[in-house]
């Protein structure tokens, strides 16, 4: 499920590196999410390249 976070006094929520920080250090505050990137679907034991 979704876990809320909480900064401790002082400190910001950055979206992009997902930690608290200083406000002068986070400069994406106006954002309430942001992407999502899929898991790939294909699952393998073996190395989807090949060297070289």
């Amino acid at each position: 499920g979704i876990q809320a976070i909480r900064c401790p006094a002082g400190l910001f929520f950055d979206i992009e590196k997902q930690t608290c920080d200083w406000k002068d250090s986070v400069k994406n505050c106006k954002l309430v999410n942001r992407e999502r990137k899929l898991k790939p679907l294909l699952y393998t034991d073996e190395p989807l390249c090949q060297d070289g």
